[in-house]
Order: C-alpha cells, then sequence, then structure tokens
C-alpha cells in the first residue's frame, strides 16, 4: 500500500493545524511522524485517515484520490488507531476485536465462520488466546493495546496507522507493543504509519522518519540522517549526542534542554 500526500493542510474549524505537509509512505515500510508536543502530529493522522476533512492539498492511496473511496471501501485499505478508545467495561476482548471485521460484512452486519475464525488468528497473532473471553475492564494498559492491535489485524488491511501506540505504557510492554508493529511490518506484509514520541524508538523501529514542527514537515528521511545534533536541537531544543549500537541501530542520549 503506498501513500502519498501532496500540500495536505488541515485543522479544526478556522484553526489551521497542519500546513502544505507533502509525505510519501513506502509499501513495505513502518514511517515514523515525530515532532515536538502541538506539532500537528495526530492531526495529519486524522487528516490521512479521513476523521476530518482537509482543506487543502491531496491524499492518494495506490495513486487513487482518498476523496474518491467510500468510507467503508477506505476502513478495507487502511486501518486508523487512535490514542484513545472508548473502552466500554462490560465487552469482551473478542467483542473488540470482532468491530475490526466490520468493514467486509454484508449487508445486515452478521459475522460469518470465516470472520470469527479471522478473529480468533488476530486474537491469537498478538498471544491473548487465554484473554478473548476477558472483559475490557480487567485488562492492563498493554494488554488494552495488543487487544488494539489485534482488532488492527482482524480488519486485514495493507496500510495501519497507529497514533501513539505506546502511550501511557512501562518500558516493558512499550517494546512488546513496537515488536509486535514490526512482526506486522514484517510478518504479514503490513506498511505501517505511526506517531511517536520517543525519538529512539523511532530509530530502532522505522524504516523512515518524518519530523515536524509548528505544523509543518521540517525533514523527512532515514534514523541516520535524522538523528543528528542539529536537528535536535533545532526542532526539539535538546542538546543531544549520537550514539551506534551495533544492534539497535543509531540513538540519542541529551544532556540538557537549550
Amino acid at each position: 500500500m503506498h501513500l502519498q500526500c501532496d500540500t495536505l493542510s488541515a485543522g479544526y474549524g478556522r484553526e489551521m493545524i497542519i500546513n502544505e505537509i507533502s509525505l510519501t509512505v513506502k509499501k513495505g515500510d513502518i514511517t515514523a511522524i515525530i515532532g515536538p508536543n502541538g506539532s500537528g502530529k495526530s492531526t495529519l493522522l486524522r487528516a490521512i485517515s479521513g476523521n476530518i476533512k482537509n482543506t487543502d492539498g491531496k491524499i492518494f492511496l495506490n495513486g487513487k484520490p482518498v476523496s474518491e473511496i467510500r468510507p467503508k471501501a477506505l476502513a478495507r485499505e487502511l486501518t486508523y488507531m487512535p490514542q484513545v478508545l472508548a473502552a466500554y467495561p462490560g465487552f469482551l476482548v473478542k467483542d473488540i476485536v470482532a468491530c475490526g471485521r466490520f468493514p467486509h460484512l454484508g449487508f445486515g452486519g452478521r459475522m460469518k465462520k470465516e470472520d470469527h475464525e479471522k478473529v480468533n488468528w488476530a486474537i491469537e497473532s498478538v498471544g491473548l488466546q487465554d484473554y478473548k473471553d476477558r472483559t475490557i475492564s480487567s485488562l492492563s494498559g498493554g494488554e488494552f493495546q495488543m487487544t488494539r492491535i489485534a482488532m488492527a489485524i482482524a480488519q486485514e488491511t495493507d496500510l495501519v496507522i497507529l497514533d501513539e501506540p505506546t502511550t501511557f505504557l512501562d518500558i516493558n510492554h512499550q517494546l512488546r507493543v513496537l515488536g509486535l508493529i514490526r512482526k506486522l511490518n514484517e510478518s504479514m506484509g503490513k506498511t505501517i504509519l505511526m506517531v511517536l514520541h520517543d525519538i529512539n524508538h523511532a530509530s530502532r523501529f522505522s524504516h523512515e522518519i518524518v519530523v515536524l514542527d509548528k505544523g509543518c514537515k521540517y525533514t523527512s528521511g532515514t534514523p541516520q540522517e535524522i538523528l543528528t545534533e542539529n536537528i535536535l536541537q533545532n526542532v526539539f531544543k535538546i542538546n543531544a549526542r549520537i550514539f551506534t549500537d551495533p544492534d539497535h541501530g543509531i540513538y540519542c542520549l541529551s544532556d540538557s534542554v537549550t
């Protein structure tokens, strides 16, 4: 799934949050979006996924304008996982995961045997087979994020868009979730676009990084091209030292703020 945005601008009401952003997400890549708070990262994902309308510019999926794709058909092309999903305490894990099958259901919205099989497969893919009959309210934050990713798997789209999938998680669960996202990419062939706050995680788990600042695209490139002292100082206002680890690639260590 090839995604392209050309001079995309969007916001809420009369307030523009992102301005003339152009980017390309290559098929089979993991692309991470980073930037300071308020730089427009979540707004960009909402515009790309069709949750808010862009006021200018165009979005293409495999060369076709997204504006020409009906919402249910678009949901068969891309999965969008927002920062926060309303949790219904009485719902079971398997109920939440089953929501991912909605774009594939016919008239009446009844699930068939194949749909139930897809739900069970998605639950097993994230290692939650022993949790499928548990209520959402009984899960930890990490287990709930795994459930949401299972829902994304059940939706069976080539493009998966994730807004800060590691928010509120401890380091153990952050790495588990990011490892699972890498599995979606490498084993299942999913193209991933995600927002991350942790610069080192973006470097370690992505092929390409897009940097936003003040609602605009500042730059983009490989982790090696993005993690530089100049970029980190200019965008994030931090003094940082850059290191290379033979196992985990390039990472930064912040000394102080500027």
